[in-house]
Formats: C-alpha cells, structure tokens, sequence
C-alpha cells in the first residue's frame, strides 16, 4: 500500500515539522536565560560538607597559653597541638573544647611558657566524659596517670584534680595528655588545663 502526498499536504507537513522545532528551541531558550530552578540551587548535594560548631569555634587567631600573675598557666583546648585526623575542636558551650576523641592513638599536647626557675605545678583538667578513663600526663620526662570520672554528657564539664608534675627552668616545655590504652580508654571533651604554681 502506498501513501500519497498531495502538494497541499506536503506543504502541510513541512510546517508542522517547522513550528515543532521552533517550540523544541524556544523553551530551551528559555531554561537557558532563566538559570537553575530555586530547587536546584537550595538544594545541598547529600555529599556536601555542613558547616559545624567545630568549623565556627576555629575562626579567629589561634589562642596562647596564658600566664597569670601568681604564675599559673591556662592550657586552652585551642593553643594545644591535635595529634589524629578525628581531633576536632568544638564548642559545647562558652568555651571552645577538644572533641571527637574516640581514638586511643590519638593525643594532644601544648607548648608551656618556660620558667624562670625549677617549678611544681598542680595540673586540675576541664573535661566532660561518659565513662571514667584514664590517660597519662607527661612534661620534662616526668609523668602522671590520671583518671577522671563520667561528668553524665559530653556537654557538662567538671574539674578534676589530676596530680603534680615539675618543669625544668630553660627553654619552651611541652605537656602531652596521651590514652593509656585502648582497652581503658574512653571519649572525653576537655576544654583547657590548669598549672597551678605549688609553693614548697
């Protein structure tokens, strides 16, 4: 069976075809001057990083151990080095804190301002942890164990009074806080640590 085309229809035909592609261009057109839709654009991409307390409370420059005038020294969470890619700081309330400590491998240590003279320090940390664990504690070779108990959240920080260690007069000093071991070891967010002078 053929199909034959009058020249009318012929004619007809090549119209159609015609307005169909000026239709087909001219809404492409128009999605290309109008941009993405507001969905496209408001929506994140589910591989996207989101902002987090940890990234706002690392604004600013870098905090630095503070002496005071009796010689105590204030080791904020922010002055301290991280040693792991899971240590972050954060803030759980005013003051920024170190959190994220899941890892036993992991530590943090600060650089402590050198003293004129041999001293003593009494060490009190500001933590806040769901289980007691324990750590060691080490400056100048010398070290401690401490222990801390669970504070009930990760949000209510407590002070524990750690022990005393000594610092030789001299150069800069670093203080590290290291798990003990994976087996004892369990989460906790600290937000500075105290040296108290010890007058003998």
């Amino acid at each position: 069976m053929r199909i034959v085309l009058k020249p009318g229809g012929v004619m007809v035909l090549i119209g159609a075809v015609i307005c169909l592609v000026i239709m087909v261009f001219w809404s492409d057109l128009k999605k290309a001057l109008s941009g993405p839709s507001p969905s496209a654009v408001s929506a994140p991409s589910p591989s996207a990083p989101v902002p987090t307390a940890a990234a706002s409370a690392t604004a600013g420059p870098r905090p630095v151990p503070t002496v005071g005038p009796d010689g105590s020294i204030q080791l904020l969470a922010g002055a301290a080095d991280r040693h792991g890619s899971k240590l972050q700081i954060e803030s759980k309330g005013k003051i920024p804190n170190i959190g994220y400590w899941s890892e036993a491998a992991e530590w943090i240590s600060w650089k402590v301002p050198a003293a004129a003279s041999a001293k003593t320090y009494r060490l009190t940390l500001q933590y806040a942890a769901m289980e007691q664990t324990s750590f060691d504690v080490e400056l100048d070779g010398k070290r401690l164990i401490g222990t801390v108990k669970p504070t009930g959240d990760f949000s209510t920080f407590h002070s524990a009074e750690l022990g005393e260690l000594g610092e030789k007069p001299g150069s800069t000093h670093v203080l590290s806080i290291r798990p003990r071991s994976a087996n004892s070891w369990h989460p906790m967010n600290v937000q500075y640590l105290q040296l108290t002078p010890v007058n003998r």
